[in-house]
């Protein structure tokens, strides 16, 4: 009801309000601030512009920065719902603090208490503990160097409660039909996975057979190496059933904690009420320096800093694989990745990469990596894979790293052979 209220007398200006709980614009501290860019970009707020972002803002996010997401939205991924008509169906966005900001809203929204949740077999762990949180059961989906395996989402659909018992689910009986696909389509973290266009129209025809939501977790999609990117799910969402989870972390800066959730308005609408109870809103400072950037370079900035990740990622991506296939090539086979920042390998001489949390062996070797263990939806016994990300390390470093991993690994090999 205060909320309702503020937001109705906003629309009478002549109004006296009384409503509102914010504190005077005459207490707030900050009369103005300064952004300086590395290119050389400096970005003013005016006082007028800082009296402007220090109310609490609209839960749903900033209608300027609104308007620039539909902006991009509409160039790259061109939603065929973006101008419907029908108020349920049509494309809506809501601002939120990150990726993980936007599941601990979407999430209760759109999965149940015991809803079977499908995903890939691998996953940011972020994302299963939201799962969690709503007490929904996740099942892991097998997965081949295109993503998804069709079939194997089709028979976890199916026969979804034979698939529960077999994962140990405590009462599979309790347990309520999928009704939800979440995906990280490109650049998937921790393989580093795109998922091709043809993948992606049949994994959606599956979802149109059965009523299933996609929900498209795709922070990595302006991180694609190729020239032509891989068009999203959002673009061939015919029917209003994916969500998109866009992220500023990997793309401005993680501490903004800025990213947003679109998709059909009918869930869009409910996520905005649920932020408000969670956070109100998200930052005005992080939402006003997103805008101030892009807002300033229009779609020819954005272009831009798309090129100029590329460009410092691209280099690093491949000397990574090159130091493997110097360095490590009779020891783990790799799928070179197409986007993201993520190196995902499979060791072939070791059956288990939990090895490297060894704290003593980490600091012998001089290196740390993650075992692929703590990816999984459930560990169930060794697994041999493991992450490196490419993308903070120095030339120096990074050649350096690899060296040291593969001692490690060639050391761990000879000490399993032998019996040690």
């Amino acid at each position: 009801m205060i909320r309702k209220m503020a937001l109705l007398a906003e629309t009478v200006p002549e109004a006296v309000d009384l409503t509102s709980g914010m504190p005077s614009w005459d207490t707030f501290p900050i009369s103005s601030a300064t952004f300086k860019c590395k290119n050389g970009t400096t970005l003013e707020l005016s006082e007028d512009e800082m009296k402007d972002i220090t109310p609490y803002q609209s839960s749903q996010g900033m209608t300027e920065l609104l308007t620039w997401i539909r902006k991009f939205h509409e160039k790259y991924h061109s939603p065929p719902l973006m101008d419907n008509e029908n108020s349920e169906r049509r494309f809506d966005i809501c601002v939120t603090p990150g990726a993980m900001g936007a599941m601990s809203v979407l999430f209760p929204i759109i999965m149940e208490r015991n809803d079977v949740v499908l995903l890939e077999e691998f996953n940011y762990p972020g994302t299963t503990n939201n799962i969690d949180k709503v007490s929904a059961y996740p099942i892991e989906l097998s997965m081949d160097e295109f993503g998804v395996k069709p079939d194997a989402l089709v028979d976890a659909i199916v026969n979804w409660k034979q698939k529960a018992i077999e994962s140990g689910a405590p009462n599979p009986d309790d347990l309520n039909p999928p009704k939800v696909f979440y995906t990280v389509p490109i650049g998937h973290n921790p393989t580093g996975i795109v998922v091709p266009l043809q993948r992606k129209k049949e994994i959606y025809k599956i979802a149109q057979k059965y009523n299933l939501l996609i929900v498209e977790d795709d922070p990595y999609f302006y991180f694609q190496y190729d020239e032509i990117f891989t068009p999203s799910y959002q673009s061939i969402d015919v029917d209003g059933r994916v969500i998109r989870i866009d992220s500023m972390a990997k793309f401005f800066a993680p501490g903004l904690r800025i990213g947003w959730v679109t998709g059909p308005s009918k869930i869009i609408r409910t996520v905005i009420p649920a932020q408000v109870s969670a956070t109100i809103a998200p930052g005005a400072f992080a939402q006003i320096a997103v805008l101030k950037l892009f807002g300033k370079t229009g779609m020819v900035g954005f272009q831009d800093r798309i090129q100029e990740l590329k460009n410092f990622y691209k280099p690093k991506r491949d000397l990574s694989v090159s130091l493997l296939k110097k360095h490590l090539k009779d020891d783990v086979e790799w799928i070179e990745p197409q986007a993201g920042i993520f190196l995902w390998m499979k060791l072939k001489n070791l059956s288990d990469s939990m090895i490297f949390i060894d704290s003593e062996d980490c600091r012998k070797y001089g290196v740390f990596v993650v075992p692929g263990a703590g990816f999984l939806v459930r560990p169930k016994g060794p697994c041999p894979y493991l992450r490196i990300s490419f993308t903070r390390m120095s030339t120096e470093d990074l050649e350096k790293g690899i060296i040291c991993l593969s001692q490690w690994i060639k050391d761990a090999t000879r000490k399993e052979l032998s019996g040690i």
